[in-house]
């Protein structure tokens, strides 16, 4: 049986090869690629819609709790937008 993940905005629960998953390094937030680094993890839907919501609803201040800047934020969803745009090229 294959554990599922919850998304930090929708709340679905799915299969960890269907999210992105977002870890906390040395105070900075990085997409994990390979979902694989020992660190404590967040997990977001590879879904539009989601993306758009992070930021509003600062998930990430919830998930890593304590307060995460906004410059944070538009990193990681340009990493997610750079992660997105490279997987529809294939």
């Amino acid at each position: 049986m294959k554990f599922l993940r919850t998304c930090l905005v929708c709340k679905s629960k799915k299969q960890k090869q269907e999210m992105h998953r977002i870890v906390k390094i040395a105070g900075k937030l990085v997409l994990d690629k390979e979902q694989k680094m020992q660190v404590r993890g967040a997990y977001v839907c590879k879904d539009a819609v989601c993306h758009d919501k992070i930021k509003k609803q600062k998930v990430f201040n919830r998930a890593f709790k304590q307060n995460i800047s906004e410059l944070q934020y538009d990193f990681v969803l340009n990493e997610i937008g750079s992660e997105n745009d490279g997987q529809s090229k294939s």
